[in-house]
């Protein structure tokens, strides 16, 4: 089974929210949406949706949002 590992840390407590969008914008899925302590972590994404339905391959954005820090980094999932 192939898998995106995303590591992040938190030097303060805070709300994080880690979504995964395809190419017109569309959520695909969420993969965090907490309030985390500080620390350091790891999240997974298999290639599924909300739904559990395994997704097509082609080019996703994975964005990270905490207070004061926010990211986007391309995905490119290939089965």
């Amino acid at each position: 089974i192939k898998k995106t590992m995303i590591n992040y840390a938190l030097p303060e407590p805070g709300q994080v929210s880690i979504m995964v969008y395809d190419i017109t914008g569309r959520k695909v899925t969420t993969l965090v949406n907490d309030r985390v302590d500080p620390g350091y972590y790891q999240v997974h994404w298999s290639g599924r949706d909300d739904l559990g339905r395994q997704v097509s391959a082609g080019v996703y954005f994975m964005r990270m949002n905490t207070p004061g820090f926010n990211f986007q980094q391309k995905v490119i999932f290939v089965r």
